[in-house]
């Protein structure tokens, strides 16, 4: 009897046990790579015979995750997608059961090189991803081969916005800290856009778009980071590419590459060498009007004058994997920029003085200004990564260390006249020169603990020392000026500590949150008048992260941030330039860092539309601002703490297969902004709606060749106090390999049609107009070919560094902030 009911329990806790698993879930890779596979099919089937009864099944979602309905008579598992070997597994024996969910092992899908040497794919790479953190951008040849560097390929890049004075913005958002690799690049604005410049197009696999940072990130930034990932070519043995671009536009500018790889069953070695020519010239016209008591007084109007602009750049990376064993790995990363641009000997500008109602010219002076310099740049990384469990525990150990030296020489001429350029009034020259110096070194522990298959906490901790050099000699009219000559040091310290706790709270709901606190101390010291100022303070910086599953296609994610944006280093410079006697510009070493608050709501439609709807709140904003002395026509130039900002914006990404021959690229943004700012310097409440574009449209050709035609629109805005008129851009380009699609030809016409920027600035006693002729049309061709056959990856797969150190500059539309010419 005791025996019957024990069987009758056992058994109803069987079927109980049974019916109770209900979920099938897992993570397919592709095996040589590692990235997720999307769309895999997913089926259960009663056997593996040929007349085996499908059970059930589906496929993975975009991030490669699959959750299918389990029954109870399935014993294998299949997974099958086109170009790769299936896999059948036995349930049984490749599953653990948590509750009512089987969890499958992550599924490594390998290459059927037969399959697709046999048969023609129809399979287009995703030209974007959407994270939580942000929007990557997968880089092909028919967008490298019609770019002429890394800089210029940014400007295809959605969301990215770069000016006529190459300033950048992000989502509408100045301060972007760019990185490589993962890699925070700590050099001014302007020693960024040369390594980048000196870049080749095809060295870039992805570009990433970080716009809501998680506490892994550093606190530092507004704007987000733009992160470079460098093409990892693993081919078995020795493999490579070599590449070349030219293109008229005024000036010949041409780019040279190679790239030069090796891999075997340790090691994966990259190198790249580039060397990129860029010249062009630019036009401007402006007009400045100045109130008194809000009455029209005078009016200074500077002719349209031609600038060109030459600079030589080159570049080179070394990088090496080496896997020491299947769970642990070490590897380093150097890099070498070197840049120049040489005196242009341009014409001098023109300028004239009115009095209202500005029928009669008053008085007129021409300025001259010759501008010249070089500079170079070292990054070097080492790091090491252990695997601590089979969960995907790891650690990694890292060390960076960035140097930059850069030289810059003005020589700035100015003659003054009575009338429209009648008689000599008097003459003047200012020639100065400024010498940079950057030296980061940081250490970096991140360690990834999963508890089980929903629970993981990430921690780490990070110490940075930055030690800037900046020595500033002016000579006015051929004699050492000591009130003006200066030296400043400038040593920064940030110590954190982080951790963020994810966790997967139901089939549909996951949730993200993390902490990150900082202790950031500075030391700025001026040599002339021996000042020294320290400052010390601790920040607490929250992170929160949300996301809704509505269903399998379907998905909603909420993200709160808090950030700190710190004054870039060549922002606090006390340095006055005198440009001529109406414009001096300098630092401002009394700058104190902005704070925002960042809200951020994103869906996922069946993983192809992506929207977005963003509100960032930004206070004390760090802006570059031109002031009136009292009394005077002599403007200021100089970055101050003004008021606070509000901005609203909602975008829409997508990538449309149109048919087999034909995709359609979109993403669109509409912004709304205010500045408002009430100061004794200035007074401003200034809001403006914007609309922004960048559209491409890709199709295969004739005989084999391929279109691509792309267009980028944006609306006039709002920065910081300036308003800017619209910008507009159209490009098209056929490209078409040969050899088995080792050689690759394109030619383009590009930067269609000629435009002019207008930039505009009111205040309360004064009013600025600025004419700038930034784009001309440019013809293009390129030509590469690459060697090497395809391996699967060795690397261990390690912790991303995610740092961050986004500065505001105080420029228009800056980026890591300017240099001082």
């Amino acid at each position: 009897m005791k025996i019957k009911l024990i069987l009758s329990v056992l058994c109803v806790l069987a079927y109980i046990n049974t019916n109770a698993q209900n979920v099938v879930k897992g993570y397919i890779l592709d095996s040589q790579t590692k990235e997720a596979v999307p769309f895999c099919n997913v089926m259960l089937y009663s056997d593996t015979s040929q007349n085996a009864v499908l059970l059930g099944g589906g496929v993975s979602d975009d991030n490669g995750n699959y959750s299918i309905d389990y029954n109870k008579n399935a014993k294998y598992i299949t997974f099958s997608f086109i170009g790769y070997k299936t896999i059948s597994l036995s349930i049984e024996a490749n599953s653990k059961r948590v509750k009512d969910t089987l969890y499958i092992n992550n599924i490594l899908l390998e290459a059927d090189r037969q399959t697709l040497s046999t048969i023609e794919v129809f399979a287009q790479q995703k030209r974007f991803e959407m994270t939580n953190d942000g929007v990557a951008m997968n880089i092909d040849e028919d967008v490298s081969s019609a770019t002429a560097n890394a800089f210029e390929l940014l400007r295809k890049v959605p969301g990215v916005v770069i000016d006529k004075d190459e300033n950048i913005q992000l989502n509408g958002k100045s301060g972007i800290l760019f990185q490589i690799n993962g890699r925070d690049i700590r050099i001014p604005y302007s020693a960024i856009k040369s390594m980048l410049k000196a870049m080749s197009p095809s060295d870039i696999e992805k570009i990433e778009t970080i716009s809501n940072p998680s506490a892994k990130y550093e606190a530092e930034g507004t704007a987000g980071i733009i992160n470079l990932r460098m093409a990892k070519h693993e081919s078995l043995g020795w493999s490579g590419e070599v590449n070349a671009w030219s293109a008229y536009a005024n000036e010949w500018k041409h780019n040279e590459g190679l790239n030069l790889n090796y891999v075997n069953s340790r090691w994966t070695v990259n190198s790249s060498l580039s060397y990129n020519k860029w010249a062009g010239q630019t036009e401007a016209e402006s007009e400045v009007y100045i109130f008194n008591d809000n009455a029209p007084t005078t009016m200074r109007k500077m002719d349209k004058t031609t600038q060109r602009f030459d600079y030589k750049g080159f570049n080179g990376n070394l990088s090496a994997d080496y896997k020491i064993n299947d769970n642990s790995s070490i590897g380093g990363m150097f890099s070498f920029n070197g840049s120049s641009h040489p005196d242009m000997d341009n014409p001098a500008t023109k300028t004239r003085f009115y009095t209202y109602p500005y029928s009669i010219v008053d008085s007129s002076y021409m300025n001259k200004g010759d501008e010249y310099g070089n500079g170079r740049n070292m990054l070097a990384n080492l790091w090491y990564t252990r695997k601590i469990d089979s969960l995907g525990g790891q650690y990694s150990i890292t060390l960076d260390y960035n140097n930059n030296i850069s030289k810059d020489y003005c020589l700035d001429k100015a003659a003054y006249y009575y009338g429209d350029f009648i008689s000599l009034m008097k003459e003047g020259s200012d020639n100065d020169s400024t010498k940079n110096t950057y030296n980061t070194y940081s250490a970096k522990f991140d360690l990834i603990k999963p508890f089980n298959q929903r629970m993981s906490l990430e921690f780490g901790a990070k110490t940075r020392l930055t030690k800037v050099s900046n020595d500033f000699i002016c000579y006015e009219d051929g004699e050492y000026n000591t009130e003006t000559s200066n030296h400043l040091d400038y040593t920064e310290n940030v110590n954190a500590l982080y951790a963020s706790f994810s966790d997967r709270l139901s089939d549909k709901l996951s949730l993200r949150l993390g902490l990150r606190a900082e202790h950031t101390h500075t030391n700025i010291k001026q040599q002339v008048n021996n000042s020294e100022k320290t400052k010390d303070y601790i920040d607490i910086f929250p992170n929160l992260n949300l996301s809704y599953k509505l269903n399998d296609m379907d998905n909603l994610t909420f993200v709160y941030s808090y950030r700190i944006t710190r004054p870039e280093y060549n922002s606090m410079n006390p340095f006055v330039e005198k440009e001529n006697e109406y414009l001096y510009k300098s630092g401002n070493p009394d700058l104190k860092p902005q704070y925002t608050h960042s809200l951020n709501l994103s869906y996922a439609f069946h993983y192809f539309i992506f929207l977005t709807a963003t509100y960032d709140y930004t206070n004390d904003i760090i802006s570059q601002t031109q002031y009136l002395r009292p009394g005077t026509a002599i403007f200021e130039d100089k970055p101050y703490n003004l008021g606070h900002s509000q901005q609203a914006s909602i975008g829409l990404s997508t990538y449309l297969p149109l048919g087999k021959h034909l995709e359609w690229t979109i993403w669109a943004q509409g912004t709304y902004r205010q500045t408002r700012v009430d100061d004794p310097l200035l007074k401003l409440n200034v809001e403006r709606f914007g609309f922004m574009t960048w559209q491409s449209i890709k199709m295969d050709f004739f005989f084999k060749t391929k279109l691509m035609l792309s267009a980028f629109y944006m609306t006039g805005g709002q920065e910081g106090t300036y308003s800017m008129g619209d910008m507009l851009s159209f490009d098209v380009n056929l490209s078409k390999e040969f050899l088995n699609k080792s050689l690759k030809a394109s030619i383009g016409v590009g930067q269609l049609p000629k435009r002019t920027f207008t930039m505009d600035m009111t205040t309360e006693n004064s009013k600025i107009k600025n004419s700038i002729v930034w784009q001309y049309p440019m013809v293009s061709a390129s030509l590469s070919y690459s060697f090497g056959k395809k391996a699967d990856n060795n690397t261990l797969k390690r912790i991303q560094s995610k740092d961050m150190d986004e500065r505001a500059g105080g420029e228009i539309s800056t980026g890591q902030g300017q240099s001082n010419h």
